[in-house]
């Protein structure tokens, strides 16, 4: 028995990071931008959310939701990007996230 076909892959616009590149790549200098990915599948046998991104709670209240590391992330966060939203977007309403 197989195990179906995703019908259909959207990548999600979600948070994005500007950190310096020290942190990441030993002598790395500057700064460097990181997505945060989400994936919604359509699959015939529903849909699947592969990463879930950032917690939406970090819109508001980035330092509650992730405590002191949030000071260090150079957050690039706003309500429209948090993930109930973004599949709102393309079309999926109603889900229990």
């Amino acid at each position: 028995m197989g195990s179906g076909t995703a019908k259909k892959l959207y990548a999600l616009d979600g948070a994005k990071f500007t950190l310096d590149r020290g942190l990441l790549v030993v002598g790395g200098a500057g700064e460097i931008h990181l997505p945060v990915p989400t994936y919604l599948i359509e699959h015939e046998r529903g849909l699947v959310l592969f990463d879930t991104g950032l917690a939406p709670s970090a819109v508001e209240d980035p330092e509650g939701t992730y405590g002191e590391l949030a000071s260090h992330l150079g957050l690039d966060f706003s309500a429209d990007m948090r993930v109930d939203r973004q599949i709102e977007a393309v079309g999926y309403s109603g889900l229990n996230i």
